[in-house]
């Protein structure tokens, strides 16, 4: 679920996030992107636990096709190459 909320106060302590008029969330600032400001909105996804994992499992699936495919095309690159013959 992606909820979209509005940063009504920042303090030392806390965040304040408005989702609707009356719905608020209070997070620690330290959860916050960098250089947040009053005023600026945010997005707030809530995931399972299983979501998360497997988002994490996809993510870095993802990541190590592109570097494997990556590795594949510098082999055929460097097979080709008149130095490599």
């Amino acid at each position: 679920m992606l909820i979209t909320a509005t940063i009504s106060e920042i303090n030392a302590k806390e965040a304040v996030l408005s989702i609707t008029k009356t719905r608020q969330a209070t997070l620690p600032p330290s959860c916050l992107p960098k250089n947040s400001k009053v005023g600026q909105s945010v997005s707030i996804e809530i995931l399972s636990r299983m979501q998360q994992q497997a988002r994490q499992k996809n993510i870095a699936q993802a990541i190590l096709d592109e570097i494997l495919k990556g590795n594949g095309q510098n082999q055929n690159a460097s097979q080709n190459s008149p130095q490599a013959q």
